[in-house]
C-alpha cells in the first residue's frame, strides 16, 4: 500500500505536474496530508516560486500612488539589509538583467537635476559638513598626517571606541579622521582626532559643544 501511494504522489506530482493543492482535491484530503506524505516518501517538494511560475503577479500592471510610495520609503528607512538579503537582491537583479542591455548610468542620469537638500545629504553622509564637494579637495598633506592621527589614536573612535576592525565591518570602509575646527585646511595634529562615521557626522551639529569637546581631548591626550 505505501509502495502503491508513494507511485501515485510520484506519477500526480513529478510527471503530471500538479500541484499539492490540486491533488488534495482530486482525493478530498487536505493539502497538509499530501504535503506530509510527500515528506515522509522523501519526494522532493518543489520550491514556491516553480509551483506560482504560471501564475500572473497581483501586482503587475498595478500603479501605486505618490502617497502609497512614500509611505512604503518611510516603512523601510532604517532597516539594515543582512548579507543573506543583499546577495539575495543581486541574484534577482541579476536575472532580470539576463539578456539585456544594461542602460549607461550617464544616459540613465541625463537631464537628471540633483537638488541642494540632496547634495548636502550627500556631503554629510560622508563625513562633510554639509557643503556639497567639499570632500574632493582637502589638501595634500591631510591624506599623508591622517594614517600619523590613527596611529595616535590607536585606530579607535574617540567618542564612543569603536574599533577600525568593527568600522569596516558595519559601514564597509576605514574609521574617519575629523578636523575639529571645521577648517579642513588645518591639518595640525591638535586640530584632528579619530572618529567613526556616525560620530563624524553627528559632529556636525552642534558644532560649538563638539569643538569645545574634541578640543580638551586632543589637549589632554599624552
Amino acid at each position: 500500500m505505501n509502495n502503491n501511494l508513494r507511485e501515485i504522489l510520484i506519477e500526480k506530482y513529478i510527471k503530471e505536474d500538479k500541484s499539492i493543492i490540486l491533488i488534495a482535491e482530486e482525493f478530498g484530503i487536505c493539502s497538509a496530508s499530501v504535503y506530509n506524505y510527500l515528506k515522509k516518501y522523501k519526494i522532493k517538494i518543489k520550491s514556491l516560486s516553480y509551483s506560482h511560475r504560471n501564475q500572473i503577479s497581483f501586482f503587475k500592471g498595478k500603479k501605486f500612488s505618490k502617497e502609497h510610495r512614500e509611505n512604503l520609503s518611510k516603512t523601510h528607512q532604517g532597516k539594515i539589509l543582512s548579507k543573506k538579503q543583499k546577495q539575495k537582491i543581486s541574484k534577482n537583479n541579476s536575472r532580470y538583467w539576463a539578456g539585456k542591455k544594461r542602460p549607461k548610468l550617464a544616459e540613465k542620469m541625463k537631464g537628471h537635476i540633483v537638488s541642494e537638500e540632496t547634495k548636502r545629504k550627500q556631503s554629510l553622509i560622508r563625513g562633510g559638513t554639509g557643503i556639497p564637494h567639499e570632500n574632493a579637495d582637502y589638501p595634500a598633506v591631510f591624506c599623508s598626517i591622517k594614517k600619523d592621527i590613527l596611529k595616535r589614536d590607536n585606530f579607535i573612535c574617540q567618542y564612543c571606541g569603536m574599533t577600525q576592525k568593527e568600522h569596516f565591518k558595519k559601514y564597509g570602509r576605514n574609521i574617519e579622521v575629523h578636523h575639529i575646527d571645521y577648517n579642513k585646511f588645518n591639518c595640525e595634529e591638535s586640530n584632528l582626532i579619530t572618529l567613526c562615521h556616525k560620530c563624524n557626522i553627528r559632529a556636525n551639529y552642534n558644532r560649538d559643544y563638539w569643538y569645545a569637546y574634541y578640543k580638551y581631548i586632543t589637549e589632554n591626550l599624552k
